[in-house]
Parts: C-alpha cells; sequence; structure tokens
C-alpha cells in the first residue's frame, strides 16, 4: 500500500511540474498533459536504488518501492497512453513550412556532425549510429520533399525515432542548440522556433529511462 502510495505521488509531482509557471512544455494544457503521462521512469530509478548498500536499514523496502513505482510508471501509464491521446483528440502531424523545414535541415546536420564526432571517438555502436543516421536522412528526405512541393514523406522515419536511448537524447540536445544559434542569429521566428522545440520536447518525453 505504501509503495503504490509513493508511485501515485510520483505521478502527481510530475502532474503539477507540467504545469507550474515558466515551464515550457507544449503550447496547450492537453499536450503539457500528455507529456508529463508520457514522461516514464525505469533505469535510472532503479539503478539508484540498488546502489544503495545492503547495510542502510530499509534498503530491501526501498528497492521493493522503486520497482512498484517503475511498473506503475513505465507500464500503467504506457498502457494508457494511446487512450488519454484518443480521449484528448490531439492532432496529428502537421505540414511543415518552407521556413520550419530550412531549419529541421540544418539542426539535422548538426546531429549529423555529431555523429560524425562519436563515430571517431568511438563512443556509440555501428548499430546505434546506423540507425541515427538512417533517422536524420529521412528527416532530409521530408525537409527536401516539403521545399520541391511534393509533400510531406515522414512515415519512412518514425520506427527509427522509437528505437532510441541516451545517443538519441544526446542528439535531441545538440538538435536544441542549433535551433537556438539560429534564433540567436535572426534566422528563424520565434514562432517557428517554439513549434520545433514542441516537438523535441514531446520526442524527448517519449524516450525511455
Amino acid at each position: 500500500m505504501i509503495a503504490l502510495a509513493v508511485a501515485a505521488v510520483v505521478v502527481l509531482v510530475r502532474l503539477v511540474a507540467a504545469f507550474l509557471p515558466g515551464v515550457a512544455l507544449g503550447d496547450d494544457w492537453r499536450e503539457r498533459l500528455t507529456i508529463s503521462w508520457s514522461g516514464m521512469r525505469g533505469a535510472i530509478s532503479l539503478a539508484a536504488a540498488l546502489s544503495v548498500p545492503a547495510s542502510v536499514p530499509g534498503q530491501p523496502q526501498i528497492l521493493f518501492v522503486t520497482v512498484v513505482v517503475i511498473l506503475v510508471t513505465l507500464v500503467g501509464q504506457g498502457l494508457t497512453l494511446p487512450r488519454l491521446l484518443r480521449a484528448l483528440r490531439l492532432q496529428g502531424e502537421r505540414p511543415w513550412s518552407p521556413e520550419e523545414a530550412i531549419a529541421r535541415l540544418e539542426t539535422a546536420q548538426s546531429a549529423l556532425d555529431r555523429l560524425d564526432e562519436l563515430e571517431e571517438e568511438g563512443s556509440a555502436s555501428d548499430e546505434q549510429l546506423r540507425r541515427m543516421r538512417e533517422l536524420y536522412r529521412a528527416r532530409f528526405r521530408a525537409c527536401q520533399d516539403v521545399l520541391s512541393g511534393e509533400g510531406d514523406r515522414r512515415a519512412d522515419g518514425r520506427a527509427a525515432y522509437r528505437r532510441s536511448g541516451e545517443l538519441r537524447r544526446e542528439l535531441i540536445g545538440v538538435e536544441r542548440a542549433s535551433l537556438l544559434g539560429l534564433r540567436d542569429e535572426g534566422r528563424l521566428r520565434p514562432d517557428v522556433q517554439r513549434l520545433i522545440q514542441r516537438d523535441l520536447d514531446l520526442e524527448e518525453a517519449r524516450l525511455p529511462g
């Protein structure tokens, strides 16, 4: 019972945090609710609990509570996320404007440059690098389609977005930095920056861990 109460508090705190003033998550309350509900905890929480020495009083209880919280937030929230999306009637993917497509091209190039650096450093596996390159090449094609007037063909890259992890999270950070650079140089309107930033926030919230 105590473990379930702790899990409920974890969920409630994240929900409240998403609606605090100054927290830039989504454009409206529906997107904020979705991001907070899809922010699942797992590996990091379990690693922290396992690092508690057995000599610490209550160590088994700490581990048990952590596992219950992971089950509630990862399995419980994960299984109910599709129903939540349907209930909120969130719109599907919106079309990109030419200005947004150009900005996304540049952020994708920044991420690809970072992948080249990681390959030289040997800090990522060949499979990880391959998947991430597939992802950004698909984005390049989608942006080029928008700029050439051929429509939106983003579907090919969606599977690569889902097969991600710490490397994907790092690349999202690279994209954010590139986006801020375009804004600071006056090459990107604030409203377009917010649209792309929102998508990055939503994507990062879906990542496991």
